[in-house]
C-alpha cells in the first residue's frame, strides 16, 4: 500500500483515481473509472467516482481465498485516506466486474 500511496500522491481526487487505474492496468487488471452520474443509485450527492476492474489478475486465488479481496479494499481505502471506498459489485459474487464507489469524506 505504501508504494501505491507514494505513486498516487496528494493531487485532486480525479488525478489520484486515474493514477490508481494506471497502476492496476500495469498489474494486469482491466481497470477504468468514471465520475458518478445522476443515474448511479448512490442515495446521496453524486460527487465521486466509480472505479471498475473488469478482469481480475488474482481471480484464481480470490476464488479460494476471498479475504484477499478484502485486503485489496483496505489498500484502496489506505491510499485514499480522505475518501470512503465501498465495493458495490464483486466478481466473486458472480457479477461481471468489481466496482468501487469512491467519495470524499
Amino acid at each position: 500500500a505504501q508504494e501505491y500511496q507514494e505513486k498516487v500522491g496528494q493531487g485532486c481526487l480525479e488525478e489520484r483515481v486515474a493514477t490508481l487505474v494506471e497502476l492496476r492496468k500495469a498489474e494486469g487488471f482491466m481497470a477504468e473509472f468514471r465520475p458518478l452520474e445522476e443515474k448511479d443509485d448512490v442515495h446521496e450527492d453524486n460527487h465521486g467516482f466509480l472505479f471498475m476492474e473488469h478482469t481480475c489478475a488474482i481471480s484464481n486465488v480470490a476464488e479460494s481465498f476471498p479475504s484477499v479481496c478484502g485486503h485489496e479494499l483496505e489498500m484502496f481505502a489506505a491510499i485514499l485516506p480522505d475518501c470512503s471506498v465501498q465495493r458495490t459489485h464483486w466478481l466473486i459474487d458472480g457479477q461481471h466486474r468489481c466496482v468501487y464507489l469512491i467519495k470524499r469524506n
